[in-house]
């Protein structure tokens, strides 16, 4: 007999299955899909991260004063990948990475964006390249490196405040 509607939400939703955490934005780095103050859940979903997912990381090195900070960031390198920046154009394992939550209202175009030095990183097994969306004001693995998926604490899945607001973030971070 099949299990209604109501009852495979309640086990998909169930604790021992799904644990959401609540966050809140620090600074402006996730602009335009995410704001300083916005407040969003985020669940674990090991080994299931996407290109494009927004997560919730565990700070990757020490900052004085900052200890068991945690940030919110962009998965642009899956494990395993080669990640190059070349003249402003970012490319995944030789193919062009096309950001479409990079656009601002009305798919303008975000203007304070960097232009990157050609730079290259390889990633390993069990590890992200994770970025801020508004480049120039984010702190990131172009910065420290990749992450280890022990440092990822979850996908980011919903935006609850402001209200106004309020949305589903999709596999590209979009509401």
């Amino acid at each position: 007999m099949p299990a209604s509607l109501a009852e495979i939400i309640k086990n998909l939703l169930s604790p021992a299955r799904f644990r959401p955490a609540r966050y809140r934005v620090e600074g402006d780095s996730m602009l335009p899909a995410l704001s300083h103050g916005d407040q969003v859940l985020a669940a674990r979903v090991r080994g299931q991260f996407q290109r494009g997912d927004v997560v919730v990381l565990q700070q990757p090195f020490q900052i004085p004063g900052e200890s068991g900070k945690v940030w919110i960031k962009r998965i642009i390198g899956l494990p395993q990948e080669e990640i190059v920046f070349d003249e402003g154009a970012i490319l995944i394992n030789g193919t062009v990475l096309t950001e479409t939550y990079l656009a601002g209202p009305a798919g303008t175009p975000i203007a304070d964006q960097v232009r990157e030095t050609a730079r290259v990183w390889i990633t390993d097994a069990g590890e992200y390249f994770v970025m801020g969306d508004r480049r120039k004001d984010s702190l990131d693995s172009r910065r420290f490196g990749p992450v280890k998926e022990s440092l990822i604490l979850g996908r980011v899945w919903l935006r609850y405040w402001p209200l106004g607001a309020w949305g589903i973030i999709t596999g590209g971070g979009q509401t």
